[in-house]
């Protein structure tokens, strides 16, 4: 029970960190794609502009956490990307709608071989929208 709890932490603390590192690239292609809007510009645009942005964001955080779980043990690489593209970790896993919970569930049962609790995954996706949110308000308010 002790290992498992010293995991939970030690893999919440990667996630988060890559999330984090990461947020100045997700502020960098929000800044492209700002400068890129028109008068035309359609708020559906907008939504899929914004879908693409969190997307990439995410599978650039993916990427980080696989190689940070993988630099001990490099079968862990593999059973990332397996779960990845299963529901092996216990959880739906849509590449196509990524989101920042899902990526700790994979990382933990890529260590634990379980199921993440469903309350850090929840966590997490709070965690990561509140801080993306924090940063596109410091850049809406560097534009005024």
């Amino acid at each position: 029970m002790f290992e498992r709890f010293l995991f939970r932490k030690k893999i919440l603390k990667i996630v988060l960190n890559e999330y984090e590192k990461e947020l100045p690239y997700y502020i960098s292609l929000t800044t492209k794609a700002i400068e890129t809007l028109s008068p035309d510009t359609t708020n559906k645009d907008i939504l899929k502009m914004n879908y693409d942005i969190t997307q990439k964001y995410y599978e650039k955080v993916i990427n980080n956490v696989s190689a940070k779980l993988s630099e001990n043990n490099p079968k862990f690489r593999l059973r990332f990307f397996s779960a990845l593209t299963s529901n092996l970790c216990g959880y739906d896993v849509d590449l196509e709608h990524l989101s920042a919970g899902t990526v700790y569930a994979i990382a933990y049962w890529t260590i634990t071989n379980k199921s993440a609790d469903i309350k850090d995954c929840v966590f997490i996706n709070h965690y990561v929208c509140e801080i993306k949110n924090k940063s596109l308000k410091k850049l809406d308010d560097n534009a005024e």
